[in-house]
């Protein structure tokens, strides 16, 4: 995925951005652009019902988790903005909401990479997601996920297990994964 130019590449920014830097040192976070968070679960809980969540190059060491009120989480791009996940029983990414969405990161993780469980309409788009002992992306409980132009690799068990839910894969590579996608549910576009 491309960066784009400047801090925030080309992250969609409104007035209702809340902005993540993990190198602000200023300890006055608000969430701006001038005093952004340090860290994105922080912005997402400060970000209004369907807001966007603009990342800054970095490596985020967090679990990261939207529940409740649907939002987009933006990184610059998936060579710059790394989310650590740090918990080996967690996931990196867990969404637990309608609507959202996962842009331009990269995922690396001792658990699971990402968790969709109740979720309807959630695309992963631009995400590179790698080197989970256990599996890629699950899409559990009713949910319907979308991964576009993402690449996934390096994966223990299962690059993308489905539970009772919907997934569509499109211009995506998975790589080095086990060649079992378990469910019928996992349609390669």
């Amino acid at each position: 995925s491309p960066c784009g130019q400047g801090k925030w590449g080309d992250i969609p920014i409104d007035g209702t951005t809340e902005f993540v830097d993990g190198a602000y040192a200023g300890g006055d976070s608000d969430g701006s652009e001038q005093k952004p968070w340090t860290t994105i679960q922080e912005a997402l809980n400060a970000v209004p019902y369907g807001g966007v969540v603009a990342v800054a190059a970095g490596t985020y060491n967090e679990d990261v988790e939207v529940a409740f009120k649907p939002a987009a989480v933006w990184g610059v791009c998936p060579a710059q903005v790394t989310i650590q996940g740090v918990s080996a029983s967690d996931v990196a990414f867990g969404v637990f909401a309608s609507w959202g969405g996962l842009h331009g990161v990269h995922l690396t993780v001792p658990g699971a990479g990402a968790f969709v469980k109740k979720s309807a309409d959630l695309l992963l788009d631009g995400v590179w997601l790698e080197g989970t002992p256990v599996v890629g992306i699950l899409c559990d409980e009713q949910s319907s996920l979308t991964v576009r132009g993402s690449l996934i690799e390096h994966v223990k068990e299962y690059g993308a297990e489905v539970v009772g839910a919907e997934m569509l894969i499109e211009r995506s590579v998975l790589r080095d994964v086990p060649t079992e996608l378990r469910d019928t549910g996992v349609i390669l576009d």
